[in-house]
């Protein structure tokens, strides 16, 4: 018989996994209504990773469904917050403001209205808020990727994203000196 300290509840870890996960869905109201009302309808996280560890690029803001529609959601636009120039001697941070208004998918005027309800409210929102919210391992073994659309307006979180698997097979192969025909199996 099967020691208890040793069991494992397969259907409670589950249950417990769902309610963090709605938890997780249900502190993002507040700020759902506030970048509502700045304007946005949708707000899009991309992430990726591998090995250990994942990233989570910079969300970016959509205001209408037109400019929305008409993004490009197949990767993560990277805001630099370095120069490097041309040796690493060379390099310099670049501002924070300097650097979103470099985007092009509204990550400044995002940014700018996470800045004000982080200090409203006293919360340390960011795009890592959203991507905690995802339940696929993205970041381990061979990891995974996609992006999350946040429809402010109906409040509806949606996960498009992969899970990557490496995958091998086994196979022998025979080769002879005397010109018989190689045999392979797998």
């Amino acid at each position: 018989m099967a020691n208890d300290q040793y069991s494992f509840d397969v259907d409670k870890w589950q249950k417990d996994r769902v309610k963090k996960q709605l938890k997780g869905a249900q502190a993002l109201e507040g700020f759902r209504e506030f970048m509502y009302k700045k304007g946005f309808t949708y707000i899009v996280v991309h992430y990726e990773g591998c090995g250990d560890s994942g990233e989570a690029y910079d969300m970016e803001g959509y205001k209408t469904e037109k400019c929305f529609n008409s993004g490009d959601h197949f990767g993560g636009e990277y805001i630099q917050f370095t120069d490097y120039g041309t040796d690493t001697s060379e390099s310099k941070p670049i501002p924070a403001k300097e650097a979103y208004k470099k985007g092009t998918r509204g990550q400044y005027d995002v940014w700018k209205a996470i800045k004000q309800f982080n200090k409203l409210t006293g919360s340390d929102i960011d795009q890592y808020n959203i991507v905690e919210l995802i339940d696929y391992d993205w970041y381990n073994n061979d990891g995974g990727q996609g992006f999350v659309v946040f429809n402010l307006k109906d409040g509806e979180i949606f996960v498009d994203g992969s899970q990557n698997y490496s995958e091998s097979r086994d196979v022998t192969q025979k080769l002879y000196t005397d010109g018989r025909k190689t045999v392979y199996e797998s």
